[in-house]
């Protein structure tokens, strides 16, 4: 689901989270919701769950006709879709700078919370990786400008079962021809949310999603 998962209340793409153990989630969204001052409430879940039932849901659905050729999109759609990315990431990018600005200096000087400074790590971790992923898309961008010819064609899947023994970055590409986004949302309310992260009810609760086609 690279590149695939975007917040279903502010929009925003999604970041997924490697444990020491190998699990991986979907972190929380706490970026503020457009047009206004509030916090976005979406909460996070492994990524195992959404995708069992994502795939569940592609699985029969007819749009994806599992058995034939994916045909190679227009070259249209391609460019607006890589535009809202680039978009996308050039906002993170700006929100990612302009945090580290506001924090870098009393975090040198030892004046924030351990959560804050771990904040200002994080976010310095990101840059780079959102660069490069800007690099990529322009490039991509160029290529079709330029009239590269692009290897736009997905392989004979054969079945759904197949597919899903593919190598997962595979999967991710032949996915990207058909599935334009995911919208994810797992709003809990405050009695929920302020619970163990492992307890049963927090667990349990609920999310909803939905998927976007070319």
């Amino acid at each position: 689901f690279k590149d695939l998962l975007f917040c279903g209340i502010c929009g925003r793409k999604l970041n997924i989270h490697k444990k020491s153990n190998g699990t991986l989630l979907i972190m929380p969204c706490r970026k503020e919701v457009p047009d206004s001052d509030i916090k976005c409430n979406n909460q996070g879940v492994k990524l195992q769950s959404l995708e069992e039932e994502v795939l569940q849901q592609l699985q029969n659905d007819p749009r994806l006709q599992w058995d034939q050729h994916l045909q190679p999109q227009e070259k249209t759609s391609i460019l607006i879709d890589l535009h809202e990315r680039l978009l996308l990431i050039e906002q993170q990018l700006r929100e990612n700078a302009e945090e580290q600005a506001e924090l870098i200096e009393p975090a040198l000087a030892r004046e924030l919370p351990y959560k804050l400074l771990k904040r200002v790590h994080t976010r310095t971790k990101q840059h780079p990786i959102l660069q490069e992923s800007r690099a990529k898309i322009r490039k991509q961008i160029q290529d079709i400008a330029m009239g590269t010819q692009l290897d736009m064609k997905a392989p004979r899947i054969g079945s759904f079962e197949h597919f899903t023994s593919l190598p997962a970055e595979q999967q991710n590409e032949i996915l990207k021809q058909r599935v334009k986004r995911i919208y994810y949302v797992r709003v809990m309310p405050e009695e929920i949310r302020e619970l163990p992260a492992r307890s049963p009810e927090r667990e349990a609760y609920p999310f909803h999603y939905t998927i976007e086609y070319f």
